[in-house]
C-alpha cells in the first residue's frame, strides 16, 4: 500500500505560446507558523509535529535549491499520531489545497480554469533502499454527477544528486474546460517500498502550453460500458471492463499514491478492500501499452 499547488498568473505570448506559473512555484516565499516553516500557496502536513510527528517539509537552499533563494524539500516520516486522517504510517507530501485541523481531514485542489499541456519542474531526488518519488497531476470539474477527472498525468522521480528537468505531459479525456488543478510530491511513491529519510527537491513550478480542442472523448466510449459494484464498498468491490482493450487496473488513494495493481481476467475484476481504510479512492483502468483508458471514483465504509 502506499503514497501523494493555486495557478493564478498567466503570460501569453504574440506566439500565442502560454506559460501559467504555480502561485510560489519557486517556494520563494515562506512563513513561520510555530516552529516550523511552510511553503506559501501549499499545503503540508508539518502541522502534525504539534502531536510529536517529525516536520516533513523544509525551506531548502545553496545546493539545495535550482534557483532563486530557495527550493522544497520533502523528507519521509514516520507518523504515529494522525490527527484522524486517513493517512499511511510514512509520508513526506506536500500538495496544492488545504489541511483542516477541525474537524481533521484535507482538501487537494486548488481554483484552475486552463486546458494546459504540461507541467514542468526542477528535482533532485536521494532516496533510501528501494524507494521512488513521484509527481501527480489532474485537472478537474465539478458537475451535477460528482467531480469529472479531464486530465491527469504523474512521473516517478529516480535518484539523482542534482537538480533535472522533468516534465509531465497531461492525458486529456474530454474537451471540457476544468475548474480545479491538483498537484501532488511525494518523496515516497508506496508505502511497501518507503523508506524513512528518503528525500526529495521541488524547484520551478510551471503549467506550461495549452492542449488541442478536439481530442476524443475516451469516457464516451468506455465510461458507460464500464460497471462497479457495490457502491459504496466495504470487504470487496467487483470491477467489470467489457472492452478488449482494457488489461489491468491500478488503485490509488486520495492522495494520488497506488495502492494496488490487479490484472483483469475475463473483463472481471474482484478486489479485497479489506486492507483499505474508509475513504474516497480512484481506479485507473490501462491498455496493454500502459495508456489510461478510463478512471472512476469508488468509495470505501466500513
Amino acid at each position: 500500500m502506499n503514497f501523494f499547488k493555486k495557478i493564478s498568473f498567466l503570460v501569453i505570448t504574440l506566439t500565442f505560446n502560454f506559460t501559467f506559473s504555480q502561485d510560489n512555484g519557486g517556494f520563494e516565499n515562506w512563513t513561520t507558523s510555530g516552529s516550523y516553516q511552510e511553503p506559501d500557496n501549499w499545503q503540508t502536513f508539518n502541522l502534525l509535529s504539534t502531536i510529536g510527528n517529525p516536520v516533513s517539509a523544509f525551506q531548502a537552499s545553496g545546493l539545495d535549491k535550482y534557483s532563486g533563494n530557495y527550493a522544497l524539500k520533502i523528507k519521509t516520516i514516520h507518523i504515529t499520531n494522525k490527527l484522524g486522517i486517513n493517512l499511511p504510517d510514512t509520508i513526506g507530501i506536500v500538495f496544492n489545497g488545504k489541511v483542516i485541523v477541525s474537524p481533521p481531514s484535507y482538501k487537494i485542489g486548488s481554483p484552475y480554469t486552463t486546458r494546459s499541456e504540461k507541467l514542468t519542474f526542477y528535482s533532485k531526488y536521494t532516496p533510501v533502499g528501494p524507494d521512488t518519488g513521484l509527481v501527480v497531476v489532474s485537472l478537474s470539474r465539478q458537475t451535477a454527477s460528482g467531480r469529472d477527472t479531464i486530465a491527469t498525468g504523474q512521473i516517478d522521480v529516480v535518484p539523482n544528486g542534482s537538480f533535472s528537468f522533468y516534465e509531465i505531459l497531461l492525458n486529456y479525456r474530454s474537451n471540457a474546460t476544468p475548474d480545479t488543478a491538483a498537484i501532488i510530491f511525494g518523496s515516497s511513491k508506496k508505502t511497501s517500498t518507503s523508506r524513512v529519510g528518503s528525500t526529495i527537491f521541488i524547484d520551478d513550478v510551471l503549467f506550461t502550453g495549452v492542449a488541442p480542442i478536439g481530442i476524443k472523448e475516451n469516457e464516451n466510449k468506455y465510461q458507460s460500458l464500464i460497471k462497479v459494484y457495490p457502491i459504496p464498498a466495504s470487504d470487496n468491490i467487483t470491477i467489470n471492463t467489457p472492452f478488449d482493450e482494457a488489461t489491468k487496473i491500478e488503485i490509488v488513494n486520495s492522495l494520488g499514491q497506488p495502492i494496488g495493481n490487479y490484472k483483469i481476467s475475463n473483463y472481471i475484476t474482484l478486489i479485497n478492500t479489506n486492507p483499505f481504510n474508509n475513504g474516497v479512492y480512484f481506479y485507473n483502468v490501462y491498455d496493454k501499452k500502459n495508456k489510461l483508458l478510463v478512471s472512476g471514483k469508488i468509495n470505501i465504509i466500513k
